[in-house]
């Protein structure tokens, strides 16, 4: 009965959310396994979304990784914090590398999985333990990038990691591990309820263009562009925060399970490059215009990607008052066919088993 310990940074929603597609889909597959899930700021919706599996999947709080710091706006980096926060957590390191090594020995891993929290893969080495990376970035490119330019503890960390999935946008980033090029993955879409959530949207809007906006974590409070609300003939299906001011707006649930549903019943999209939700639109098909943070090189990284691909227009924003200048037009898109790596993945981690 092969146990993994799966590490998530709190940074925001998204490595949150792709870990549960993926733990879902290990519980599902592997009727034996059970799975630990260490993370921080986003565990009780971990526990909502993965509660189903009852003692299969056990949580434990961890607060004490690396993430993006922000100003009083909630958009602008904070550079500064982040260096401190880097310099106390360089310092701290061996302690939490030894805290997190008996820990694993204890609950008996077999496997650790981590997005991407550097102290796994140390800890997992000093535990004799087999550790596995998946994400599109590390921490190391970010606080290199950013903050100091030889983040030496976290390149020694993750050079520890003995298999890297490189999701797509992490292209640049250095051979942690024994890479494999994972590309885009998600949660399964379900037809019958697409065409349920269309059929309701147009029967109460006829002949009008669905587009989903999703401003992220980080403007939860911002209101749809007065611009944009003009636009008679658009349904807004809205992903995040308090937008409201239109009776054209649909929201989607806060608690809702299957988010993916309502972006693959959208005509485009208006949304931050948040990697979960990107790579639905690109194995829905859905076209993009992606509202990137200027100064955040995981944003930049993805950005590119996806212009290269034609799945969209992109655009680096350096304050939320950018989002007002994009056109709310529908982006050019050039269709292709995008294989959903979900299966691949689970499978590549069960031969580690």
């Amino acid at each position: 009965m092969p146990h993994f310990v799966y590490y998530l940074s709190e940074n925001s929603e998204v490595h949150a959310r792709r870990g549960a597609i993926i733990i879902d889909a290990l519980l599902e597959r592997s009727s034996q396994c059970t799975i630990t899930v260490v993370h921080g700021n986003m565990l009780a919706l971990l526990e909502r979304q993965l509660g189903h599996w009852g003692e299969r999947v056990s949580f434990r709080l961890y607060r004490d990784g690396l993430s993006y710091k922000y100003g009083k706006d909630g958009f602008t980096i904070d550079v500064v914090e982040m260096r401190e926060t880097y310099m106390a957590f360089s310092e701290k390191f061996p302690e939490l590398v030894e805290q997190e090594a008996a820990f694993l020995k204890e609950v008996g891993a077999d496997v650790v999985i981590s997005d991407i929290e550097a102290v796994a893969f140390p800890a997992a080495k000093d535990a004799g333990i087999r550790s596995i990376g998946i994400s599109n970035f590390t921490w190391h490119t970010v606080y290199s990038d950013l903050v100091i330019e030889d983040a030496g503890v976290l390149a020694d960390a993750y050079e520890q990691m003995d298999k890297w999935f490189v999701l797509a946008g992490g292209h640049r980033e250095p051979a942690w591990g024994d890479r494999v090029n994972a590309g885009w993955f998600g949660a399964p879409t379900q037809e019958k309820r697409i065409k349920s959530l269309r059929k309701r949207w147009f029967g109460t809007h006829p002949n009008k263009q669905v587009v989903y906006v999703n401003f992220g974590e980080l403007m939860r409070d911002q209101r749809l562009p007065e611009e944009w609300t003009k636009h008679k003939d658009t349904l807004f299906v809205v992903s995040s925060g308090f937008l409201t001011g239109s009776e054209n707006i649909v929201p989607v649930p806060r608690k809702e399970l299957h988010p993916q549903d309502y972006l693959a019943a959208c005509d485009w999209a208006m949304t931050v490059p948040d990697w979960q939700t990107v790579s639905n639109a690109v194995l829905s098909h859905v076209p993009m215009r992606l509202l990137g943070h200027a100064n955040a090189i995981d944003d930049v990284r993805l950005n590119t990607v996806c212009v290269n691909a034609e799945y969209g227009s992109t655009h680096l924003i350096e304050s939320t008052q950018g989002i007002n200048d994009i056109p709310f037009v529908a982006p050019h898109y050039k269709h292709r066919e995008v294989t959903n790596r979900l299966k691949d993945i689970i499978d590549n981690i069960l031969e580690y088993t």
